[in-house]
């Protein structure tokens, strides 16, 4: 493992860790409000990469498919977040 990707690691560890920590301080105060937090933690992905034109990643034509039905299906899920139980 070269030192850029441990570097990239460290960056994303330190992230997370404070998403944990903001995450830790807002749940009590929304707990009993009707409503719902939602959350999607991916790593190391980047949708956009997959929408971009072909030309900028060279992505094939799977990995670009997939990229848009992931993009689909988190905004089918947020735009009927308020009719699921």
């Amino acid at each position: 493992m070269n030192k850029n990707k441990v570097f990239n690691y460290l960056i994303q560890l330190m992230e997370t860790e404070n998403n944990m920590k903001i995450l830790t301080e807002l749940l009590p105060k929304i707990d009993g409000y009707k409503s719902k937090l939602v959350l999607l933690y991916t790593y190391e992905c980047d949708l956009g990469d997959g929408w971009e034109d072909r030309q900028v990643h060279n992505d094939d034509t799977k990995t670009r498919e997939n990229a848009f039905k992931m993009g689909a299906n988190i905004i089918q899920y947020a735009f009927n977040l308020g009719e699921i139980d």
